[in-house]
């Protein structure tokens, strides 16, 4: 009897031991999980910004069907959000979020990067068939280029309505040739200047330079941005960051169940980019 109570109390012993190297084996694995996905994250924050966006500036891209909620601040119109690379290396046609200059709360502003130091831009009204007042476009260029692009911009909400919003009397006829009046406006006589031919209206067009070191921005919503047409051209270093992911209903309202869901997936959309980019893919 007695043999047999030493061998049940080794057995005891023997299984409470394996268990609890198997507890602190466990427990090591945990931690060095939560370490590993502690530091990530705070290597992705220090790369990337989660940025909930408001108002209709930019739409068709962001914000097709924005839905008015109340904040701390008054009441806003959301729906998407953006993950942002930390970075001021922008291209043409990067979507960006830049610091505004005319707000003391350190508010940012989001739009579209048209044109930098040494291009020159201009924004005329271009004869289409079927529209008696054809359309405004954007033309610009590129410095070092005697080119001028007309640019497609099938991104913008609407030619149409850009135009629209533009009766006879609210373009600015200078020569024998329209200009969007706001742009015109801000920029005759303040901005250097130069013309260049196109072929497509058929009269030589004055062009405005960007400084050294500027962006000119728009909004996609053309009809109902304030950018550079008003604000001028920013200095580089009121870049924050470059859009890489746009996040579809991305923001927490009433109705919007899975806002939570939307950025999970986009969060690994963008780890797998980032991991992509590591491994030398160009994405």
């Amino acid at each position: 009897m007695t043999s047999v109570h030493k061998y049940t109390n080794y057995k005891d012993e023997f299984t409470d031991k394996i268990s609890a190297r198997l507890f602190y084996k466990f427990a090591v694995v945990l931690f060095a999980f939560y370490i590993v996905v502690l530091l990530c994250t705070q290597a992705f924050y220090l790369n990337y910004s989660y940025i909930t966006i408001s108002g209709e500036s930019m739409q068709n891209t962001i914000n097709p069907n924005p839905v008015e909620i109340v904040t701390k601040d008054g009441r806003e119109r959301v729906q998407d959000g953006v993950f942002v690379k930390l970075t001021q290396d922008v291209d043409y046609g990067d979507i960006v979020i830049l610091k505004s200059n005319i707000s003391n709360k350190n508010k940012t502003i989001i739009k579209r990067v048209l044109a930098f130091e040494g291009d020159h831009i201009t924004i005329a009204r271009v004869p289409k068939e079927g529209l008696l007042k054809g359309e405004l476009r954007f033309m610009r260029v590129k410095s070092g280029s005697t080119k001028v692009e007309i640019l497609e911009e099938n991104y913008i909400r609407s030619h149409f309505e850009w135009i629209g919003g533009f009766e006879e009397g609210s373009c600015k006829l200078y020569g024998n040739v329209y200009y969007e009046d706001m742009f015109f406006t801000n920029y005759f006589g303040y901005y250097q200047s130069r013309e260049y031919y196109v072929p497509q209206i058929g009269e030589n067009v004055l062009f405005f330079e960007v400084p050294q070191e500027n962006v000119f921005f728009m909004g996609d919503n053309r009809a109902n941005s304030t950018d550079a047409r008003f604000l001028g051209t920013y200095n580089s270093d009121k870049i924050v960051g470059r859009v890489v992911e746009i996040v579809k209903n991305g923001t927490k309202y009433e109705g919007n169940h899975f806002w939570w869901f939307n950025r999970i997936v986009s969060t690994i959309k963008v780890c797998w980019q980032e991991v992509l980019r590591f491994f030398g893919a160009n994405v």
